[in-house]
């Protein structure tokens, strides 16, 4: 197997019994792009044509609010992207894509994702577990983190989402729980001295 998609591979095992066969077509209808640090995907307000995966690098997806950019996810290696309401709807995104490393992606477009859909035997059941897996990290982000006391979301991303606390920039995880990067240097000054005052 090419080195190119063996984490694609990987990752769709993990999502689904897809047979050689099928994986065949489906790399045939695939399409590659290498992109820059701070370069975008998608910007708000365009159309998002594609679904994305994350073959190397990171893709944050943020959205402005009062000016400020608020940071949503960040997608990493091994992880589909996409700004699934224009994907789906053919509608203007509301959030940006943004490389925060370079990256190297794998995506597939919205008319090559319904070719999957009606024509691999295993499309629906595949495409239904990229977007439940999709859609649970949203609802762990905004249910367990976004409703928590500041420390709580703290624990809880490193609980869900270890990795992001091993490559992602402190700013963005910050953003990511709704505190500012000072209060989060605090909450990890607070964790590796218990003893201090509560944040």
């Amino acid at each position: 197997m090419k080195e190119e998609i063996q984490l694609f591979r990987k990752t769709l095992n993990r999502l689904s019994n897809l047979s050689n066969d099928s994986f065949d077509k489906l790399y045939s209808i695939l399409e590659f792009r290498s992109l820059k640090k701070k370069e975008f995907l998608i910007k708000e307000g365009e159309i998002c044509r594609n679904l994305y995966f994350v073959n190397k690098g990171m893709v944050r997806t943020y959205l402005i609010q009062d000016g400020i950019e608020v940071t949503t996810w960040v997608a990493l290696a091994g992880n589909f992207d996409t700004s699934a309401h224009s994907f789906f709807k053919g509608i203007p995104s509301l959030t940006n894509l943004q490389a925060i490393t370079d990256c190297e992606l794998i995506f597939i477009s919205k008319n090559a994702y319904e070719q999957v859909l009606s024509t691999l035997p295993e499309g629906k059941d595949l495409a239904l577990n990229i977007l439940q897996e999709y859609y649970i990290n949203l609802e762990n982000m905004f249910y367990s983190c976004l409703s928590l006391p500041a420390l709580e979301r703290y624990n809880k991303l490193g609980e869900l989402f270890p990795e992001h606390f091993k490559c992602v920039p402190q700013k963005y995880l910050a953003s990511m729980i709704r505190v500012k990067e000072a209060t989060m240097s605090r909450l990890r000054k607070k964790l590796s001295q218990p003893d201090t005052e509560e944040v």
